[in-house]
């Protein structure tokens, strides 16, 4: 997904801000850069825009609630930036904030004496990484990785680790909501396109590398989970036989949820488990249990579903906030007959479940069993005035 985040301005040398009058609609096409008004006449007008004056359409923002998106005792901000804006302009501009007042916040932002800065607030004392990026230039892009966890702040561009502090504090409280962006205490903007926004419980390397998409392998016969980068090179591992926290008996399937905790199907053990991952190491968090008996591969579904195919007691398990909640022994698609050691499962956006049923050779469905996602949409209403 990506948001593009722009203010009023200039096109070329007229500006359309204040010269335009009963303007019911606006479009924006990013091939080309054309913008396209509609006005109470029937006409509609286009304009092509260069980046460099591409600073008008509308002031937008995304909000999402705090709670289940973002921890403030530690975690990981990332994404990639394109600005439209040069460095070295010497305004402030915001990209994340999270706050609604001027402690217990935390913010990613600009400042006007052009350094790239990862704020924070407690109660009473501001704390700070910074880095200075006068020489970036409109439309290009940049990865930009925060991390914050006890006293230690990270900020990281490009990949590379610009500024640590290990003295700094986090927030006491976070406000409700946070925003991406723009400012949540003030009116400020980001002035740019934000892609590929990624928020983790656990402070990641920061480094770009380890943003790509990470591959999780549950190592049946050696009872390990090992983690490895996009191409192919190893990153890290646990587990060993064992029915501890941490520990395996056949692993079998892998998922990671949105909020990017791992979820490991313990076959011999009958559980699942749960783990964080930092690019390097594992973290065990907690088992979940729901009368398994060798389940064998696991299906996430938005936030807080878990789909589970509970293999020898032939059956799909359908969890909610880790909570078992629904038990499926047959199909109900149209197909005869009952679940016969399902084995591979996955969910698909309409809430439909696709269940290989391994011991009838056949895969089925289970439909309206659970609810659609939502569709997100960018609305990115016209400033129009005097």
């Amino acid at each position: 997904m990506a948001l593009l985040v722009k203010s009023l301005g200039q096109i070329g040398n007229s500006l359309l801000y204040g010269n335009l009058s009963n303007v019911y609609g606006v479009a924006f096409h990013p091939a080309g850069n054309i913008l396209a008004t509609a006005g109470a006449d029937g006409t509609i007008r286009t304009y092509t825009l260069d980046l460099a004056e591409l600073v008008t359409l509308a002031r937008a923002r995304l909000t999402y609630n705090t709670a289940g998106n973002l921890e403030r005792e530690a975690g990981a901000l990332e994404f990639w930036f394109q600005p439209a804006w040069n460095g070295g302009d010497n305004l402030s501009y915001v990209l994340f904030e999270v706050g609604d007042s001027w402690f217990n916040r935390l913010r990613v932002a600009k400042d006007g004496a052009n350094n790239l800065r990862l704020m924070v607030w407690d109660s009473s004392t501001e704390y700070g990484v910074a880095t200075n990026v006068a020489g970036w230039q409109a439309g290009e892009w940049h990865h930009i990785a925060a991390t914050w966890q006890g006293s230690t702040l990270q900020l990281f561009v490009d990949g590379v680790l610009r500024d640590r502090a290990q003295s700094a504090g986090v927030p006491d409280t976070l406000a409700n909501s946070l925003v991406v962006g723009a400012a949540n205490y003030e009116p400020q903007w980001a002035h740019g396109v934000i892609d590929e926004l990624r928020i983790s419980r656990v402070p990641r390397l920061g480094n770009s590398d380890v943003c790509q998409p990470t591959i999780f392998v549950a190592d049946s016969g050696n009872n390990r989970l090992q983690a490895f980068d996009s191409s192919g090179s190893y990153l890290g591992q646990i587990g060993s036989l064992g029915s501890g926290l941490g520990q395996f008996n056949q692993p079998q399937g892998v998922t990671v949820r949105p909020n990017g905790d791992i979820v490991v199907v313990d076959s011999g053990n009958n559980r699942l488990q749960l783990f964080t991952f930092d690019g390097q190491q594992f973290t065990p968090l907690r088992a979940i249990t729901a009368d398994f008996a060798a389940p064998t591969h696991i299906a996430t579904y938005g936030p807080d579903y878990l789909v589970v195919a509970d293999t020898n007691h032939n059956a799909i398990k359908v969890l909610w906030h880790e909570l078992l909640t629904a038990t499926y022994t047959a199909p109900n698609d149209g197909s005869p007959g009952s679940f016969a050691q399902p084995w591979g499962v996955t969910a698909l956006p309409d809430g439909t479940i696709v269940v290989v049923d391994q011991g009838n050779q056949r895969v089925v469905r289970l439909w309206d069993v659970l609810p659609p996602l939502p569709i997100y949409r960018l609305q990115m209403p016209v400033m129009a005035g005097n």
